[in-house]
């Protein structure tokens, strides 16, 4: 009776931190502004792949886009999400939040049914505090990294689930698949876990659920490689080795900087505390068990660790990432997510003796403490996102849009003073997005000097700049006095 009670109590908590963490991925969605990296690229990439009805090659600004050097599948899924929902911001990040979201969700149920409730509490708490990961480059924004995580997990699990039921190894070539087909190349660190993870499989598989696994792996990769291919021959695959390998590679020297990311973060200092005292713990064990210790006694019940496959999950990506040099804080989010796995295996373990239990009530106190920071934290980013990055402009453009439906289509100039890396009359890659998802307008570049010669065309002008073109402007009609840019035609009053 006391157990069920227990039971009970923990799907109540889960519960409520699953409605938690869905209006962590969910609330507003659409409304912080785009990101000029990679979420602008996404955007536009799939935009024009849907407008033009080529879904199998790239463009920016309708030309082969060779900057963007990942497979399409995320791009599929925001064009999936534009037929379904419509075109907005909200659509265009729908599948990033529902990815991450799934991706949780599996976590939790496999740790529920695999481990216990208190596993799957524990998870859900550790993963909600890991608030910079969903507001940048993940669950909250239209790039490729969340999908990715999701195929990468799953594959995992699936791998993991091969011990019992082989025929699961064959899914998981197709889960890689498409984690290939999202992100390229960072899956080499999911085949590394595989081969380390060989030992405990070799036993079961057999040469079907080998081939299987090699069928499933290439047909979705295999089908996009040779249209590819047949496309623009292997240029696309050597700007994917060169862009997302070598350079990266070649330019990085932060051989340190996932370390750092790590230990600026108390909940994953925690996490890794934690493992760290199994870890002594486990060999305090083994040295009890054993009158002779060899290297080989302790890596064979190193191998049999039911948390084996989450420690090379944490591991390989860490010290692939961190011996590349190549530092990205979203290349981390691939091997925290075991962290937070291991964490809630191992918690409920310290329970098991007295000296433990002591352990385990300061570490759920400290874990209590950093879930307490850090929804503050989360709750202040929900709150700001209007603040985050230049809202303004698509704000200004669908007000344009939805006073004169007619001039949906029409080309675009610009000149525009919050600019980060181009010329104030060219057009940035978020400002693109902007204009393609409020009016499918035509960006152009070259500012008021062409503006004023093209009959057709609208200018987009930040007001602190109107000044220097008021000679110039004076005059034009005014369609939009928005919040920040004013919108002309070259009708006069």
């Amino acid at each position: 009776m006391y157990k069920n009670k227990k039971v009970i109590v923990c799907l109540m908590l889960i519960i409520a931190i699953s409605g938690w963490i869905g209006c962590i991925f969910f609330y507003h969605l659409g409304e912080s502004g785009i990101q000029n990296t990679d979420e602008a690229r996404h955007i536009v990439n799939a935009y024009e792949m849907m407008k033009s009805g080529n879904i199998w090659i790239n463009t920016y600004r309708y030309a082969t886009d060779y900057y963007n050097f990942k497979p399409p599948f995320s791009l599929w899924c925001i064009m999936l999400n534009f037929k379904i929902f419509g075109i907005s911001l909200f659509s265009a990040r729908l599948y990033a939040a529902t990815s991450m979201f799934l991706m949780y969700a599996l976590l939790m149920i496999f740790l529920w049914k695999k481990f216990s409730a208190a596993s799957s509490l524990i998870f859900g708490i550790t993963f909600s505090c890991l608030t910079d990961m969903f507001f940048f480059h993940s669950a909250r924004s239209a790039d490729a990294d969340a999908t990715f995580l999701l195929f990468y997990a799953i594959s995992m699990l699936l791998i993991y689930m091969s011990e019992k039921n082989p025929n699961d190894f064959m899914w998981a070539g197709l889960s890689l698949s498409l984690a290939f087909m999202t992100k390229c190349f960072h899956l080499a660190s999911a085949l590394v876990v595989l081969i380390f993870y060989l030992p405990r499989l070799y036993k079961k598989l057999n040469i079907r659920h080998i081939i299987g696994f090699i069928i499933l792996f290439f047909v979705p990769s295999g089908i996009w490689s040779v249209i590819r291919v047949r496309y623009d021959g292997f240029a696309f695959f050597a700007g994917m080795m060169g862009q997302e390998v070598t350079d990266r590679i070649k330019e990085g020297k932060d051989y340190f900087g996932y370390l750092f990311y790590l230990i600026v973060h108390p909940v994953i200092v925690l996490c890794l505390a934690v493992f760290v005292i199994c870890v002594i713990r486990f060999l305090a064990d083994f040295k009890k068990r054993r009158k002779k210790i060899t290297m080989m006694s302790v890596l064979r019940d190193i191998i049999k660790d039911e948390c084996y496959l989450f420690v090379l999950w944490m591991i390989i990506p860490f010290g692939i990432y961190s011996i590349s040099g190549a530092y990205m804080e979203w290349y981390s989010y691939v091997f925290l997510i075991p962290i937070c796995i291991i964490m809630s295996v191992k918690l409920p373990e310290l329970f098991t003796n007295k000296k433990g239990k002591v352990i385990g009530v300061m570490a759920i106190a400290a874990l209590l403490v950093c879930f307490g920071v850090q929804t503050q934290k989360t709750i202040w980013n929900l709150k700001t996102l209007k603040y985050e990055c230049n809202v303004d402009l698509r704000s200004d453009l669908q007000s344009l849009a939805d006073k004169r439906p007619d001039l949906k289509g029409v080309m675009l100039y610009i000149e525009n003073s919050r600019q980060e890396y181009k010329l104030q009359n060219e057009w940035e890659q978020n400002s693109i997005a902007d204009a393609y998802l409020t009016g499918d307008f035509e960006p152009v570049d070259g500012g008021v000097p062409l503006f004023i010669d093209d009959q057709r065309a609208l200018l987009v002008i930040s007001k602190e700049l109107f000044p220097q073109y008021a000679d110039i402007l004076s005059g034009r009609v005014i369609l939009v006095d928005g919040n920040d840019y004013l919108i002309f035609c070259n009708e006069f009053y």
